[in-house]
Order: structure tokens, then C-alpha cells, then sequence
């Protein structure tokens, strides 16, 4: 049995550095964490202060350039060392955090809890060898979902409850998987959607509702699925995007529904690409299709069927004729998009409110920024624009308000939000620096290259070179 060393904690405040990547480009950033291989571990000793202060504020958690894995509090500037010698870690929202080690000879997923600072970290994995980027906590932090594989080779997928682990992968189907993506837990953890590749290079969708395994792949899916994009409703039915390709040759993206019996095409357009998959509060559905070779958006009520599938006939298309881009819901009635006609017509790119009931634009709200690609806040409070840049950094970013004034422009690298509203994100000077922004200065919190880096609200970064 290994003997976890306590570090003494100790809070610092250094200048800000944050930061935030994205999820491509993982391969090569796996390749990079893999060789931080070192000989000891030292994770004994633990902080007995919340993740979260008693207000509830998000923290941020990242991997420095020494393995350590470090706690950030935005508000107050200053960080707590929790673990060293790490390789990978997931924080969990009620505080608890899963982690693997550097040392080679040791793939185990422990698990510790801050608020116990006596209480050593367990092993949930035991002899199984983890994939350690597969980690991914319910947003209730009662379950750890993760893969691991067995003496032999064979990989599975598990979920601890905090007390056991249970092997969640059927046993028919797509039994042997070569690998396992955990990829979407329902808002209230009842339901987690993953898929398995198997040595057939093939992908299955999976849904595990706490005791059973359903394959909602569609029937008769001859082709070779790349890539799922899943969106829970909060009913329990599943939206979900298949990718089969990048390329014009490849099958187009279609959107399928899981109701938690059966998978259909929610568009019933094979020939055209589907995207944008969108529940809002009262089951419906935000989606755009192309049918002949025009883009559309649709809004699907939820409950009109025909022969079991949707009824192509209830779809409602929003803002004809106003080229609808970067579509979201505002609210249960209103979304939101920019509008590159509306643009010509006026000569001013904005963001426009179309109320669903009255089928019209409600408001306009003129863009400042020149960046190619605007969308409006989910809280409806700023307008983010980017554009891809031609080297590192790799993203423009203005974020402005609703009146016009642009608060932050930056040459960035990757960018993600806090729940309470802080921007993290990555810039380079001469090295990538994880820098935050609170809406009014920005300021760097630590220099740090291709390490995790996570709000403990659940949004996962990196500092890297895509």
C-alpha cells in the first residue's frame, strides 16, 4: 500500500495569469502530460478550506509547471497548494477532487476530500490500469464516471457512488472497447451519456440511468459514427449530434432524439446537415437543418410526433428571410442570433430578439466589435465576438455590453467562464499565461503550458497551442 505524504498548505497571492484552451488538439496535449513522470508522490496533505467560500463562488483549479496542483480564488487574489506530483485532476462541484499521479508505475484514481484533511486519499480503481483523462464528476458530486482497463487489456467504463465502483459497459453490443469518452451527465445526474470505441474502429452511444445500459445508437447505422454532441433535456430525453466526417464526401451531420425507449431523427433530413441542438426550459427544441442547400432554423415544440418521429410539419421556422447565425435561447420564448441580411440592410451587425409566439424581431442590439463571429451572453448582458487569428495567439476576443462599450479586447489563446462570471483565459508572452478577467481589469495569475486547468463549476481548459 502506498504511503501518501501531507504537505503543509500554504495560501500566496501572486499577479494573475489565467487562462483557458480547448479540447482539440488533445491527442498532442496528452502526449506532453504523460511525460510529467516523476518518482515520488506527496499528496498527504490537504486543505481544510472549502473549494467553495460560504457565498458559493466558483474557483478555479489548474496544474502548475511543477505538477502541483493549485486552488485559485479570484476574489481574493490568492491560491492554496492542495496536491504535488500530479497528472491530471478532476474537481468535483461539492469539493471533493480525482486525481492521477506522475509516478509511471502507478495509473490508480484517487480521490480525496479537502474538508477531511485527515483522511487519506482512496484508491477507487484498485489493480485496474485508468485512463486518466476520462474523469468526469455528476454535477451532484455523489458519482465519479472514468475508464479504466483490466489485467488483460479490456477496457470498460466505471462510475464510483463514493462507497463502490460498478462496471457500467454491457454485455452485448460493443463489449470490448478500446477506449471510453464519458461525455454528458443530465443537470440532475440521473442520466450519463458515454460512448466506447472498439478495435473495429467504430463508435456506440451509451445512456446509464443508475442501474441499466441502453445503446441509443439509431438502427441500421451503417456508417462509421467520428464524433457525438449530446444535450440533455430536462425531462431525461437526449438530443444528440452525430459527426461522420469533416469532409463533403463524408455523411452529413444528423441530430437524433433518445425519449428513453427508442432514437429517431429529430430533422428526418438525411440528405442535408443537421446542427445547433438546443433544449430550453419547456422541451423544446432550437435546431438548424439545410434543405436544399438552404440553411434554415427550426423550432421543434417537443411533443408533436408522426409514426414516432417529429413532425416535420410542426416545425416552426424562425426569422425567414434574416440569415440567422449563432442561435440561442434567451429565454423559454426569445432567441437570440445575428443576422448577416439584417447587417446588409442597416449596415450595422446586431443581435436580434425573436419572440417565437408573435414569429418577429422584439429588439436589435447594434455589435461595435469588427470580429467576424458575435453572439449574445446566456445571461443576455454582453456580447462576445471572436475571430480566428493566423498564429498563436489564436482567437481574437471583444466582449462588450449591450450598449455598445467594449469592455475586453484581447489576443487570445482559449477563453471559458466561471458560473459567477469571471473570464479565464490564455496569452502568450513568450510562454502561455493563465490570465482572469472580473469585468472591469484583467491580471495574471500563474505562467503554465499544456496542464489542466478547471472552474470548479465544471468548465475544463488548457493553456496549449491550438
Amino acid at each position: 500500500m502506498k504511503h501518501f505524504r501531507l504537505m503543509a498548505i500554504w495560501p500566496l497571492t501572486r499577479l494573475g495569469i489565467p487562462c483557458i484552451s480547448r479540447m482539440a488538439l488533445l491527442l498532442a496535449i496528452l502526449v506532453l502530460l504523460s511525460v510529467l513522470a516523476s518518482p515520488t508522490i506527496a499528496i498527504d496533505s490537504l486543505t481544510s478550506a472549502p473549494f467553495t467560500t460560504l457565498d458559493g463562488h466558483d474557483m478555479l483549479g489548474y496544474l502548475s509547471d511543477t505538477a502541483s496542483l493549485v486552488l485559485y480564488d479570484p476574489r481574493t487574489r490568492t491560491e492554496t497548494t492542495l496536491l504535488e506530483n500530479i497528472r491530471t485532476f478532476r474537481l468535483s462541484r461539492d469539493g471533493r477532487v480525482a486525481f492521477v499521479n506522475v509516478e509511471p508505475d502507478d495509473r490508480s484514481i484517487y480521490v480525496i476530500d479537502p474538508s477531511l484533511p485527515n483522511s487519506p486519499p482512496i484508491n477507487i480503481t484498485g489493480n485496474r490500469i485508468a485512463d486518466p483523462y476520462s474523469l468526469s464528476w455528476s454535477p451532484d458530486g455523489q458519482h465519479l464516471a472514468f475508464g479504466a482497463s483490466d489485467e488483460e487489456g479490456n477496457e470498460s467504463a466505471y462510475v464510483w457512488d463514493g462507497e463502490t465502483v460498478t462496471n457500467i459497459m454491457p454485455e452485448n453490443g460493443l463489449d470490448t472497447p478500446e477506449a471510453f469518452y464519458p461525455l454528458l451527465w443530465s443537470a440532475d445526474s440521473r442520466y450519463l451519456a458515454f460512448s466506447s470505441h472498439d478495435e473495429r474502429d467504430s463508435y456506440s452511444l451509451y445512456v446509464w440511468d443508475g442501474e441499466t445500459v441502453a445503446n441509443v445508437m439509431p438502427e441500421n447505422e451503417l456508417d462509421v459514427a467520428e464524433t457525438f454532441y449530446p444535450h440533455w433535456g430536462s425531462d431525461g430525453r437526449l438530443l444528440f449530434t452525430i459527426e461522420y466526417g469533416w469532409s463533403s464526401l463524408d455523411r452529413p451531420p444528423e441530430i437524433y432524439l433518445w425519449d428513453g425507449e427508442s432514437t429517431t431523427s429529430l430533422s428526418q433530413n438525411p440528405e442535408g446537415w443537421d446542427w445547433g441542438r438546443l433544449w430550453n426550459g419547456n422541451g423544446q427544441v432550437l435546431f438548424y437543418s439545410k434543405l436544399n442547400d438552404e440553411d434554415y432554423l427550426f423550432v421543434w415544440d417537443g411533443v408533436s410526433l408522426k409514426n414516432g418521429s417529429p413532425d416535420t410539419n410542426s416545425f416552426i421556422q424562425i426569422a425567414p428571410g434574416l440569415e440567422p447565425d449563432f442561435a440561442s435561447w434567451l429565454d423559454d420564448n426569445l432567441i437570440a442570433f445575428t443576422s448577416s441580411m439584417d447587417a446588409q440592410a442597416s449596415g450595422v451587425k446586431a443581435i436580434l430578439l425573436w419572440e417565437v409566439e408573435r414569429a418577429e424581431v422584439v429588439r436589435r442590439i447594434p455589435i461595435t466589435s469588427d470580429n467576424a463571429h458575435s453572439r449574445l451572453s446566456d445571461d443576455g448582458q454582453m456580447i462576445v465576438s471572436s475571430h480566428l487569428a493566423s498564429g498563436l495567439p489564436s482567437v481574437y476576443l471583444d466582449i462588450e455590453n449591450i450598449e455598445g462599450q467594449i469592455l475586453f479586447s484581447e489576443e487570445v489563446g482559449d477563453y471559458g467562464w466561471s458560473a459567477d462570471g469571471y473570464l479565464a483565459y490564455c496569452r502568450m508572452d513568450g510562454d502561455w499565461i493563465l490570465s482572469l478577467w472580473d469585468g472591469r481589469e484583467t491580471w495574471d495569475v500563474v505562467q503554465t503550458s499544456y496542464k489542466p486547468i478547471q472552474w470548479q463549476s465544471g468548465n475544463g481548459i488548457f493553456c496549449n497551442s491550438g
